[in-house]
């Protein structure tokens, strides 16, 4: 047997544990420790469950977040991999860099019998409240298997839905979902044009109080 299989269950039942030892229940902790602790989180789900060349991390027990699935293996793995039966596309129909994406998405979803969902978020503006809205009512409705968020890198545009799926229906506070945003990659001192996105989430998490 080769060392790759060897290695793999154990890293995988590690993966697991790391998972079930940083639910987002742990917002009772400090701002530091929780974003640890969610930043280790999506790294462990990263390496123990990711489809190669995806980014594929964990929401919560339903709900998964990553980056656009960019061909056919992509797509398949999340569904037969993540049991992934609904896509919520946060892709923005008027970028030519994304509309390739969203009809090769459309196609997959149709031909592996996948419910997706398109909230298109524009970059450059806050979301849109018809945008907020119809997510929150995708994301919160019950339904068999996981459901999957992304936009083209699964980083800023889909934190920002994220974060507010927390704070609007799990109660999180802005600072927690901010932190939230960081650990998974959103980084406005890296590209300062994406702050907005952060002040979006904190003036939205202080309508909510």
């Amino acid at each position: 047997m080769g060392l790759s299989k060897v290695v793999a269950k154990p890293l995988a039942k590690a993966g697991r544990k790391a998972i079930s030892r940083a639910p987002h229940a742990a917002a009772r902790t400090s701002f530091k420790r929780y974003a640890g602790a969610v930043g280790k989180m999506g790294r462990d789900v990263l390496h123990v469950a990711g489809p190669q060349g995806m980014r594929v991390r964990r929401v919560s027990d339903k709900i998964l977040r990553g980056a656009a699935p960019k061909n056919a293996k992509q797509f398949s793995r999340l569904v037969k991999f993540h049991k992934v039966t609904r896509i919520v596309s946060l892709l923005d129909k008027t970028n030519p860099k994304e509309i390739g994406l969203i009809r090769l998405e459309r196609k997959l979803a149709r031909e592996m019998n996948v419910q997706i969902r398109f909230v298109s978020m524009p970059f450059g503006v806050d979301p849109p409240k018809a945008s907020i809205a119809r997510f929150l009512k995708t994301v919160s409705s019950k339904g068999p298997g996981k459901t999957f968020i992304h936009c083209r890198l699964g980083r800023d545009r889909t934190g920002t839905m994220v974060a507010i799926y927390r704070m609007a229906r799990e109660g999180v506070g802005p600072r927690k979902a901010l932190a939230e945003m960081k650990a998974f990659g959103y980084n406005p001192a890296r590209e300062p044009f994406l702050a907005y996105l952060g002040k979006f989430v904190q003036k939205f998490g202080a309508l909510l109080r």
